[in-house]
């Protein structure tokens, strides 16, 4: 029983820095709409630390399920079910399903930020497409007028 609880415990702080980094990514969008690319640093770093938490979380949650199927001596955490309390294993199931929705969430959020800044950035690349073709256009124009020299059309006899 105690074994299930600290997979217990594991699953549910990482389900709460997932929900963190649920917050963290719609304020990216935020960040992503309103152009603050400093804040949009910002959050990334704040986000990649709690991802740093997440991979602690599911190395512990690793080690302590291998040591509880050892221990009772099953191969699948299906197993545990019968030879450990029903409810535990029943509220360890409830906590992963919502481990699941909140990823897909985050998903959905992080494929939108995703393709709002790949729309900004062919902006970007568009911006300077055009800003080249002008430099460019400026440098032939001023590159032939310093060479030629005065000429006169109308020549009269």
């Amino acid at each position: 029983m105690a074994h299930l609880n600290k997979l217990i415990r594991y699953s549910e702080e990482k389900l709460d820095k997932l929900k963190q980094i649920e917050e963290v990514t719609v304020q990216q969008k935020a960040a992503i709409d309103s152009q603050d690319y400093a804040a949009l640093n910002s959050l990334v770093e704040e986000k990649q630390k709690i991802i740093d938490y997440i991979n602690w979380c599911d190395s512990a949650f690793q080690e302590e399920l291998d040591r509880v199927k050892k221990r009772l001596g099953v191969k699948s955490i299906k197993d545990i079910g019968e030879t450990e309390g029903n409810e535990e294993k029943k509220a360890l199931v409830d906590i992963i399903g919502m481990i699941i929705e909140t990823i897909e969430k985050i998903q959905v959020l992080e494929r939108e930020n995703q393709k709002k800044l790949l729309e900004t950035m062919d902006q970007v690349k568009e911006k300077l497409r055009k800003i080249r073709n002008g430099q460019k256009s400026v440098a032939v124009y001023d590159s032939g007028m310093g060479m030629v020299s005065g000429s006169f059309l109308d020549k009269r006899k």
